[in-house]
């Protein structure tokens, strides 16, 4: 017996990782956005030369800007670096759910399955749609993940 290439864990996910793929992406773009404004700032610090006169101490305003801004475009980029990873976990992760369900050998199933946990029919919805009672789809589905095939 061939088990199923997915789980109902992993269909169930479906939409909660489609939100969160979608809420990184706005981060992102957010990200890229601030940085893009920073690098309107973009500016080198000269060394300081040292021996001489100090004048009154006062930091220099302008240098306390710039390291500033250098400061949050680190930051910025590191934050970029780490959400564009994530994004690209979640989306092979969904890559690999639609992939699973177009692999189902059953044309009906595979309607099914894209429906139901890609689409987010109810079931009694699909159902419905196919002239069948709502705990035969549910027999079908919970066949095909147990066992990996239609019967």
């Amino acid at each position: 017996m061939i088990k199923s290439l997915i789980n109902r864990h992993e269909l169930s996910q479906y939409t909660f990782l489609v939100a969160q793929s979608t809420e990184l992406f706005n981060q992102i773009g957010e990200i890229k956005t601030e940085l893009a404004e920073l690098q309107k700032y973009e500016m080198s610090i000269t060394p300081v030369l040292t021996g001489l006169p100090s004048g009154n101490k006062k930091r220099d305003k302008i240098a306390d800007f710039i390291i500033g801004v250098e400061t949050e475009t680190v930051k910025l980029k590191a934050a970029l670096k780490s959400l564009e990873w994530e994004y690209k976990v979640i989306n092979y992760r969904l890559h690999k759910i639609r992939e699973a369900v177009v692999l189902i050998s059953d044309k009906q199933l595979q309607d099914i399955f894209h429906a139901h946990f890609i689409a987010g029919e109810s079931i009694a919805v699909i159902a419905d749609k196919l002239f069948l009672s709502p705990d035969s789809l549910y027999k079908k589905i919970n066949n095909y993940i147990r066992c990996g095939k239609y019967e």
